[in-house]
This record gives structure tokens, sequence and C-alpha cells, in this order.
């Protein structure tokens, strides 16, 4: 790896599609040289995962109405809600060096200097008096990775629960009855936390792991020109809504690794036909290529073909196979 300062970028942008171009554009082109700590704030929104069904996650027709942008990034994990309120931050780094622990450390640092014991929870979740105040989502490339996640400082509570709509089971799951009752901003812990003091600290946290890290301007590393031309493919609906051939059958699942739904055909010799899965599962590199295991194979060729596969791949496939079985 070259020998690089790593930067401190903080996005002029409050557009959703313009940050999650400028994003996955420092995960592609930077990230496997050059660490980035990028800090971005979106107007209204509703930001779900790489392979969720925005029709499930959200309310769609009302964020039609009330003007309120949706979005699908590139990494895993569920449905969040985005507004001035909210932080959000992005470690892109070279997998060499890449440390979830140690991107963590310096959000906890930050949050520990207003006095709060906040812990790592689940799959994703940082809590604060058992509330859930910060989720996270991952991207593991061959060089490069991306580690974002959302702070929740003085997010408008009523919008986040009238916009998202999580499946019962996940809530429960939680052990709550709302996706509101589950979270908590930090300004109402600790009245001293704004959005604009958060911010700085953050930053600052990063300057005292990385002493020679510079700050910079997005513009500076990144053509506007490329992050407009990035930000129509985040824009366009055919990606955002994802309308895919579904089949007939349909399977819900709960499992450790996540919630799915699932639909397929079965033709004769029970040959699986047009699979789709849509999933808040956080291992989206392994949920990109699910569609072509399942798909013009017997459930026997399934069965023999999981001898080959090991670790989170297998844990994964299985349980969808053995969803599919119990029909």
């Amino acid at each position: 790896m070259e020998n690089f300062s790593p930067l401190v970028i903080i996005s002029p942008f409050n557009d959703v599609y313009l940050n999650l171009a400028a994003e996955y554009l420092l995960y592609e082109e930077i990230g496997q040289k050059r660490q980035i700590f990028m800090l971005w704030q979106n107007s209204d929104c509703v930001v779900i995962g790489a392979n969720q069904n925005a029709f499930a996650e959200c309310n769609v027709d009302k964020a039609k109405q009330c003007n309120v942008s949706i979005a699908r990034r590139k990494t895993g994990g569920g449905a969040v809600w985005h507004d001035m309120g909210n932080i959000n931050f992005s470690f892109v780094s070279p997998k060499c060096v890449y440390s979830e622990k140690g991107n963590l450390q310096i959000v906890l640092n930050a949050l520990s200097s207003f006095g709060l014991n906040a812990t790592f929870s689940g799959r994703n979740d940082l809590l604060c008096e058992q509330f859930k105040v910060s989720g996270s989502a991952y991207l593991r490339g061959k060089n490069a990775c991306l580690h974002h996640g959302t702070l929740l400082v003085n997010v408008d509570k009523s919008k986040l629960a009238s916009f998202l709509t999580p499946s019962r089971s996940k809530l429960a799951k939680s052990g709550v009855k709302s996706v509101e009752s589950r979270v908590k901003n930090l300004a109402e812990i600790n009245s001293k936390i704004t959005t604009k003091v958060l911010l700085t600290r953050l930053y600052e946290a990063f300057f005292e792991k990385y002493p020679n890290a510079k700050l910079a301007k997005l513009t500076e590393i990144l053509p506007i020109e490329k992050i407009n031309a990035k930000a129509q493919i985040f824009k366009n609906p055919q990606y955002i809504f994802a309308k895919k051939q579904l089949g007939v059958l349909t399977q819900r699942g709960l499992f450790e690794w996540g919630t799915c739904e699932i639909y397929y055909s079965l033709l004769g010799d029970k040959i699986v036909k047009d699979f789709t899965i849509f999933s808040d599962a956080m291992q989206v590199e392994i949920l990109n290529g699910i569609s072509d295991f399942f798909n013009s194979k017997s459930i026997q060729q399934i069965q023999l073909m999981l001898s080959g596969y090991n670790g989170d791949e297998r844990k994964i496939l299985t349980d969808i196979l053995n969803l599919m079985i119990k029909e």
C-alpha cells in the first residue's frame, strides 16, 4: 500500500443520491490505497439495504406524496431513516488495514467524550441506555472495504415511525412493539450533543488515532461531474425498486443472519425457476450470488452442491433451502 495520509472529508451535499455516489466512488477508486473518513448528512429520505424490497420496508406512496427520497445503498442490512438530525459516517480503507472494531472505536471515543457509554450489540447496532443510537453496514471487496453507519442525534422519530415499515417478526426479535420505541436520540441522553458538535468531535477522534490525517474537500478528490454521473445510477427507479420476475411461491424466514423473503417457482422434478430473494442480511456479497445458485437447478442438485460451501455462505444457503423444503 502506498504511504498516503488518511483523509477526512465532510460532504458539502445533503442529497442522498450525491452522497451515496460520492461514497461509492471513494470506495471504488481510492479505497484500495488510502484510508478515508467521510461525514455526511441527508435531507429527509429512506435508505434501504442492497437486497431489500422497498415496498415492504417503507411507505412508498407516502414518501412520494411528501417528497421524501427513497434510495438503495450498496451495503446490506435494513432500512433506515435519514434527516438533518442524523449524522452518517463512512470508513473507506484498503482491505489489508480494514478493521470494523477499530472504526467503531473511533465512534465510541467520540461518544465517550460526552460521558456516553455506548456498547456494540447484535449484528450492527450501538446502544446507549439499551436504546439503538447507531447502526452500521459493510461492503468487503477484493482490495477495499466500506463501513458506514448512522448516528441519531436529533432525528424526527415521528417521521421515522411513519415512513419505515419493518416486519412484525423483526420487531418481535428485538423485543419492541414499534421501530420508534427501539431508538433514542443522543440529544435526549445529553442535551449538549448537536449534529454540529458531534460532527466536529467525530473527525477530532479520527485525527487522534491518525495524527497524520488531512482534511480535504470532496470535490478536490472527486470531480463533481463524476459524482453527478454516478448519482444518476443511484437515482434510477429501476435500481431503487428492483423490479424482478417473481415466482409463485413465497416463503419468509427469520434467521440469525437476518430476515428474508423468497419468491420462486417449482417446475417438474422440483426444478427451481424465477428465484428472487429480498433480505436485510449483512453479507451482501453472498446474497448477490444466491439467485444464480438456486435458479434452474433441482432441489436434489442444490442439496449436493451445498457440500462445496462452508462458513456463512453454507449457513445462509442451507437455511434458505430448508425454508423451501418446508413447503
